[in-house]
């Protein structure tokens, strides 16, 4: 991931979480060695990064048990975001356009629902 974007997401972390901030930690552990899109989603106790590239997707469906949840709707991004509360704030990243920005839950699940469609898609294609 981009060091710029790592360091905006750092400095609204330090301005807006007040506990667990080991959030961010794994967050940052997930997003090592990844370039695509995600979902961001920043409350004073807690952080939800919501990958959503095109190969991680995939790799997620490859496993009976997340395919059966993501074809009932039933995802763990889709319930953060569903769940969110007043405190929540969202985040996007687009890596074709490299702009990371703030948003609303609404596009947030948007944005969310377009790539879980897509993933499904593919592997209705390929299986």
């Amino acid at each position: 991931m981009r060091q710029d974007v790592i360091d905006k997401m750092a400095k609204i972390v330090q301005k807006t979480m007040t506990m667990f901030q080991s959030d961010f930690e794994r967050d940052l552990e997930m997003l090592n060695g990844y370039d695509g899109k995600f979902i961001w989603q920043i409350a004073p106790a807690h952080t939800h990064l919501h990958l959503c590239g095109k190969g991680y997707l995939d790799k997620i469906l490859e496993s009976e048990s997340n395919l059966y949840y993501y074809c009932q709707g039933q995802t763990w991004a889709g319930a953060c975001i569903d769940g969110a509360t007043s405190d929540d704030t969202f985040y996007s990243y687009d890596d074709e356009s490299g702009v990371f920005e703030m948003c609303t839950k609404a596009d947030a699940q948007v944005k969310w629902d377009i790539v879980k469609t897509a993933a499904l898609n593919r592997w209705k294609l390929y299986n």
